[in-house]
């Protein structure tokens, strides 16, 4: 123990030795480097483009984040893909399929599973749903989504 205090002593001692102008060059090249960086997330976030999101006749649009080789993603695609665009949800919120990897999904806030599906209305983001369980889970989820932010629906029957 005393020589990891001696150690660490040490290191401060080399510190307390550095001349106040080096001190204050360091801590001005610091806040430079943070406003560059901050500045650069800024710009990058601006430069994403707007997509033009299918709105369906409650103001509501679904966007499926996915990306290649995602089995999950190709699961949703081959049970539920199919019939989406028929089913009451599919057009009160029609879907757009964005690559995970592409500009496009820079507008959207931090996407860590695919497929994650996102709800928006008038262009804002009003719920999620993160990961694909199944047909029935995912009806189920999405029905519940959009009672909470669009129109009164029909309730599905179990099956």
């Amino acid at each position: 123990m005393r020589g990891a205090m001696s150690k660490l002593w040490q290191g401060r001692s080399r510190a307390a030795r550095c001349s106040g102008s080096a001190r204050t060059a360091l801590t001005i090249w610091g806040m430079v480097l943070a406003l560059l960086l901050a500045a650069g997330m800024t710009s990058r976030a601006e430069e994403a483009p707007k997509v033009a999101l299918p709105v369906g006749s409650a103001g509501l649009s679904l966007v499926m984040i996915e990306e290649q080789g995602c089995g999950f993603c190709l699961r949703w695609r081959n049970e539920v893909g199919p019939g989406y665009a028929k089913s009451d949800e599919g057009r009160l919120a029609p879907l757009m399929h964005i690559d995970r990897e592409s500009k496009d999904a820079e507008r959207f806030q931090r996407v860590v599973y695919t497929p994650t599906f996102i709800l928006m209305r008038e262009g804002a983001e009003v719920g999620r749903i993160i990961g694909y369980a199944g047909a029935d889970i995912f009806w189920w989820q999405l029905t519940d989504l959009i009672r909470k932010h669009g129109p009164s629906m029909p309730a599905r029957p179990a099956g």
